[in-house]
């Protein structure tokens, strides 16, 4: 229970801690669902937004690394292994990739799949090899992707 308390709350702080961003809450003007991503670097809070499937966001931490982030759906071979696992259930699944935007061209560094509804950690990423200290902050993903639905919807089936 102490995990689920824990979660919603750094939720909201994370909310409350990007007032200057016009990330719209899902939901509020249609029942589509938004994916979205809240990006800290070691405890500080540095991003927020929502993905749009194969488009690449890019992010620079506070130690002026710069590094890309994309969410997509996962394939559905993720979810046939996940289904074989689990004796016929999933969570929705989402295929994160992180990228190195130092150079000329983008360069995968962390690549997984997770849940829809997860905090996902890469410890090395975003940290120049010369920055001793960097390494032990890393980034880390809070992925939120809220179920809407409609009046139309709750009503009716109640």
């Amino acid at each position: 229970m102490s995990n689920v308390v824990n979660f919603s709350m750094l939720s909201v702080l994370l909310f409350l801690a990007f007032p200057e961003n016009s990330v719209a809450l899902p939901c509020k003007n249609s029942p589509a669902r938004g994916q979205l991503v809240f990006l800290d670097w070691g405890r500080e809070p540095v991003d927020v937004w929502e993905a749009i499937p194969f488009e690449m966001h890019r992010v620079t931490l506070p130690n002026k690394y710069v590094i890309g982030v994309t969410i997509n759906e996962a394939p559905e071979n993720v979810y046939q292994e996940a289904f074989d696992a689990r004796g016929g259930f999933a969570v929705e699944m989402i295929e994160v990739s992180v990228f190195d935007l130092q150079g000329e061209s983008p360069k995968l560094v962390g690549h997984n799949f997770a849940g829809s509804n997860s905090k996902q950690g890469y410890r090395d990423i975003g940290n120049p090899e010369s920055d001793v200290a960097a390494k032990k902050k890393g980034i880390h993903l809070l992925l939120i992707n809220p179920v809407c639905i409609s009046e139309s919807d709750y009503f009716n089936s109640h």
